[in-house]
């Protein structure tokens, strides 16, 4: 049996970004896992034909830093496994600034870099402070700078923070670094099988089990908030939909009926799950009230319904054109209509040549990890 994986940020990508996504999935598809208890491994080997080369300097550091890989490093690998970005490799850099006034633009072009990324780490008793920019090399301007902290034990959210905010610096799209994921691993011994529900990072580093069972865990699915999963687990022998609170570690079991019970997908506000249920003789899918436990079903046919989703409308009162950073732009007003039929907006035409792209708002549920 394959093992599961759930990634809680995936709307709201461009189709390049799903290209992550998807392979982040694949990853931890391809088969049961031989050692269930070790580090989730996901191993990213090619991106996009047309990769932007980023250069990502070691920060400089100030103090004592704590072990392990640094922050430059997790952005690195960040971006890599983004399939959108080529970051240079540090050996091949002919310098190692650390702010703005020691970039030399001349030896960076020279180095076919589109993007630098400089920083500087300083410690201050259990405190980390990152100060960094992102430079356009070919503009020779700073298009980023800002300040992040987190503790001593959180400087892996601190370089995914960071990720997230060249991502989309670069990009227009929020970057989806500081998310998590949750997958169910497999593990055989003995004829025996184990299954862990995992959660980790999105790049699969600091995994943390939440639940072990000697029957399949499936489906693991997050609430909009971040923080509870639902999942279907056969621990009594039979199908059973759980809400599992991640804090505290408390599981509510929440559909129990005769038959199948399967397929749970999170309301938008939280308080309602779909589900698909055979109580009545047939797979069909229902919604449930969490609070009151009260359904409503929502298919009558004699196939089998499940795997509902929802689909959330969001009213757009503007458009926004998004012109990759490092392009010239005109201040020409044009009219733009936008393929979902929206009224045209006022935008600004991109410099003869180029292509001119428009992206309209979209839904994007993710938590927001607070580390600073």
């Amino acid at each position: 049996m394959g093992n599961q994986m759930t990634n809680r940020s995936t709307k709201g990508t461009t189709p390049t970004g799903m290209v992550m996504t998807w392979l982040l999935m694949l990853a931890v598809m391809i088969g049961s896992s031989p050692a269930a208890h070790a580090e989730l491994l996901i191993r990213i080997t090619e991106g996009a034909d047309s990769a932007i080369p980023v250069a990502v300097v070691p920060f400089a550091e100030s103090g004592t830093m704590p072990s392990g890989d640094k922050i430059s490093s997790i952005i690195r690998d960040d971006l890599t496994m983004s399939g959108e970005f080529k970051p240079l490799p540090p050996e091949k850099m002919l310098s190692l600034p650390s702010k703005g006034d020691e970039v030399y633009f001349r030896d960076w072009r020279l180095l076919g870099q589109r993007y630098v990324l400089v920083g500087q780490l300083t410690r201050t008793g259990d405190k980390i402070e990152a100060r960094y920019e992102l430079y356009d090399v070919n503009r020779e301007e700073r298009i980023l700078g800002a300040t992040a902290s987190s503790s001593v034990n959180s400087t892996r959210s601190l370089a995914h923070h960071i990720s997230d905010k060249v991502y989309e610096a670069i990009t227009g799209v929020p970057g989806a670094f500081s998310t998590k994921l949750a997958y169910v691993t497999l593990q055989r011994s003995g004829g025996k099988a184990l299954y862990r529900l995992q959660v980790s990072d999105v790049d699969g580093k600091r995994a943390k089990v939440r639940l072990e069972s000697d029957e399949p865990i499936l489906s693991p699915a997050w609430s909009p908030d971040g923080k509870r999963l639902a999942y279907v687990s056969f621990e009594t022998g039979k199908p059973a939909i759980y809400i599992h609170e991640l804090s505290s570690g408390n599981r509510t079991r929440i559909a129990d009926f005769r038959g199948l019970n399967s397929a749970p997908a999170w309301g938008p506000d939280g308080r309602s799950l779909l589900m698909t249920l055979s109580k009545d003789g047939n797979a069909e899918v229902y919604k449930m009230d969490i609070q009151s436990r009260s359904l409503k079903r929502l298919t009558n046919h004699w196939s089998i319904d499940t795997e509902p989703t929802w689909i959330i409308r969001v009213k757009v009162s503007s458009l926004r054109l998004i012109v990759p950073v490092g392009r010239r732009s005109t201040t020409s007003p044009v009219r733009v209509r936008n393929p979902a039929g929206l009224p045209s907006v006022a935008a600004t035409m991109p410099a003869r040549g180029q292509t001119m792209t428009a992206s309209t708002s979209t839904m994007c549920i993710r938590e927001t990890r607070r580390f600073i």
